[in-house]
């Protein structure tokens, strides 16, 4: 008898690429192992049935191919996916598949519910003019949606996510849904609403959800970028409440020319708080921020580089990436997943390839969800990232380096290779 073991969360069924999504609850990290056409064929009836003699004479008719040679290769597949512990003889379980080959079943999903906020921070790539956010009915709508194409993750950020009138709707949705529930937020919010909005994170606990709260700077420069002067006491003593109530806590660093100087004491201070993952990145020319404030990514680099070796520990990581860098990928695929894999959906419901490529690719009042990633999902498949094969002499390398959006955003010089 074969069953799977349950670090095995999903066998994902994609146009091209099909994978295994694979989660190791001591790091809670997730990362995926591509498989081909016979290994998922393989997978699939293996999560339906436990006898391989089974598998081996449906295969032999769907294939129209000899017991024996069918029979070589689902043993040999056995085999492996018994090294690399993905199958054990004793525990019964079978893993859900999901997806489908007529579109690509994204994988992870930033909402942003409400373009409200209590601040106007320096650097922030969303237009205010319009306090837009998604309507009660239409968010009703778009859950459903998602929940329906079982994608696995959901980022809730906004605006201030906090902040959007149905959001204790939203959480309780998407947890008791099974999605795996990821909050980014200032950690700002009206004092008499503290403990409540603090009791609803602590529900994204259920599925190893976390919460990433922005930290920009030391008290007076992360004021200064926030424009508040209270802001930086208040955001320290939401993330101590919520690491005192064992939610796993991010923070995140945006990095321009004013807190420059400060990245590494941020980094410590954020250590000494029990915050397990800090994130530092730069800005992009969107929004509030402008070319003046932006610093040089190849000294920013650096700088993260050298903290993360000063820093980093089992208990305490230093990233210079999205949440993207906790979905390991030993799929096939010529770029990140911007278009495919991660979609954002905005308060004004355009369907974006990613948070910061804000090239509309459909618009849910216009089309609906599937028939959008039917139509325009496949288009982002075949792009290739920016590479060092193509870009290696580039000035924006490190800007642009496996980034679809960097590349279309600096394609627009003459001398782009990549654009050509």
């Amino acid at each position: 008898m074969l069953y799977f073991n349950k670090n095995i969360k999903t066998i994902v069924r994609q146009p091209q690429n099909s994978y295994l999504k694979i989660f190791d609850p001591k790091i809670n990290y997730e990362y995926s192992q591509g498989i081909n056409e016979t290994g998922l064929s393989i997978l699939e009836l293996l999560a339906k049935e436990n006898n391989p003699n089974s598998i081996i004479e449906k295969l032999s008719n769907k294939y129209h191919e000899d017991k024996y040679s069918v029979e070589q290769k689902v043993n040999k597949f056995i085999i492996l996916l018994k090294k690399t512990c993905f199958l054990n003889e004793n525990v019964r379980y079978f893993p859900q598949v999901i997806g489908t080959t007529k579109y690509f079943t994204p994988d992870y999903i930033t909402l942003e519910l409400t373009k409200k906020c209590l601040l106007n921070c320096s650097h922030c790539y969303l237009d205010k003019t319009e306090k837009i956010e998604i309507s009660e009915k239409k968010i009703h709508k778009i859950l459903d949606d998602l929940i329906s194409i079982k994608v696995s993750t959901i980022q809730l950020t906004g605006g201030e996510p906090m902040l959007y009138p149905q959001i204790e709707y939203v959480i309780d949705t998407l947890v008791n849904n099974g999605i795996k529930v990821l909050i980014t937020t200032s950690g700002f919010y009206p004092p008499e609403k503290e403990d409540y909005i603090l009791g609803l994170i602590s529900k994204i606990q259920k599925n190893h959800g976390f919460v990433q709260v922005s930290l920009d700077g030391l008290k007076d420069t992360h004021n200064s970028i926030r424009k508040n002067r209270s802001c930086f006491e208040r955001t320290i003593n939401v993330i101590q409440k919520l690491v005192k109530m064992n939610i796993e806590v991010h923070t995140a660093m945006c990095v321009q020319k004013i807190n420059f100087s400060e990245v590494e004491a941020v980094t410590a201070l954020v250590q000494t708080l029990g915050v397990k993952l800090h994130r530092i990145s730069n800005i992009i020319e969107e929004g509030n921020a402008t070319k003046e404030i932006l610093v040089n990514t190849e000294e920013l680099i650096k700088v993260i580089n050298h903290v993360s070796q000063q820093y980093s520990t089992k208990k305490f990581v230093v990233s210079n990436s999205e949440y993207s860098s906790k979905i390991i990928s030993n799929r096939k695929s010529p770029n990140c997943g911007c278009g495919t894999l991660m979609l954002t959906i905005s308060s004004n419901l355009d369907v974006y390839p990613c948070t910061l490529n804000r090239t509309s690719m459909f618009n849910l009042n216009k089309i609906k969800l599937i028939e959008g990633l039917t139509k325009y999902g496949k288009k982002f498949y075949n792009i290739k990232a920016p590479s060092r094969d193509d870009c290696n002499n580039c000035r924006y390398l490190h800007e642009c380096l496996g980034c679809l959006t960097q590349g279309i955003l600096h394609s627009k010089m003459k001398e782009c290779v990549w654009q050509k």
